[in-house]
This record gives structure tokens, C-alpha cells and sequence, in this order.
């Protein structure tokens, strides 16, 4: 079953689902993301395991403050969050700023001074396949992660 929803809360969200996804229309900030990890923990429940759940939620949260840090407060999104029939997720969020392309940092992950720079390493660790899609509207950058 799908369900449309014009915008839900305060957060402004247009939030499409159905078993086991959903894509959000929605413009970046705090209460935003915490809508976003509850949505995709109810997405993944019962389809992926909680390992796998909070690695989405960890995807999730730093593919968003990327986002953020590229266009700033309030950067329109779209974000999917889809379990597979494998037990695997996939994590997509779409900005529109396609010249704003991850990069490796040269700061170490076990750095305890580090402030930045971790995200793309971190990426690398939890997921087995990334891909970035350049488009009129953007880029759009795929996070899948293991069953």
C-alpha cells in the first residue's frame, strides 16, 4: 500500500512509503534528520537486521550533513531509504549542487583531534557499493549496505 502525504509536521516533508521504503521531499534541518532515522527505522524493521538498520541511520545522517555543508541550511532533499529482499538497504539522497563531490581527506578515521573528514572512509566501511549520479537537477548519491 502506498501513502501520499502533503507535508507531515513541522518538518514540511513530502513523504512518500510503501513495505519496507519511502522517498522524502524536504528541505534540510535537525528535525528533518530525526524524522528521516525514524522513518527509515521503520522502513528496515523486520526486513533488514537492527545492524544493518543503525548503518543506514549512520549513511543516512552523513550522506544529509553533507548535503548541508555543500548547500547549506535548508538545502532542498530528496532521500530514499529501500530494503531489498536480501535483507540489504539501500540509503539515496539527492542535493542540487552536482559540482560539490565527495572526497577523500587525508585525515586518519582513529584521528582523535579530527573535527572532519571522516565521512567518505566511514562510507567505504559500511557499505558495499557507492554511486554517484550527476544530473540537470544535481547529484545524486547511492549507498548500498550489506544484509
Amino acid at each position: 500500500m502506498t501513502l501520499d502525504r502533503r507535508p507531515e509536521d513541522d518538518t514540511g516533508m513530502y513523504l512518500r512509503s510503501t513495505a519496507g521504503a519511502f522517498t522524502a521531499h524536504l528541505a534540510a534541518g535537525e528535525q528533518a534528520l530525526r524524522r528521516l532515522r525514524e522513518l527509515t527505522d521503520q522502513a528496515l524493521q523486520g526486513r533488514c537486521t537492527q545492524d544493518t538498520t543503525d548503518s543506514a541511520k549512520l549513511v543516512l545522517s552523513e550522506l544529509v550533513g553533507n548535503a548541508v555543508r555543500a548547500g547549506g541550511d535548508q538545502v532542498p532533499l530528496i532521500v530514499e531509504v529501500q530494503a531489498t529482499e536480501t535483507g540489504a538497504a539501500t540509503v539515496s539522497v539527492t542535493d542540487p549542487i552536482p559540482d560539490r563531490l565527495p572526497r577523500a581527506s587525508p585525515t586518519e578515521m582513529a584521528d582523535p583531534e579530527a573535527e572532519s573528514g571522516r565521512g567518505l572512509p566511514l562510507l567505504h566501511v559500511l557499505c558495499e557499493e557507492i554511486d554517484i549520479d550527476i544530473s540537470v537537477v544535481g547529484k545524486r548519491i547511492r549507498c548500498r549496505l550489506p544484509a
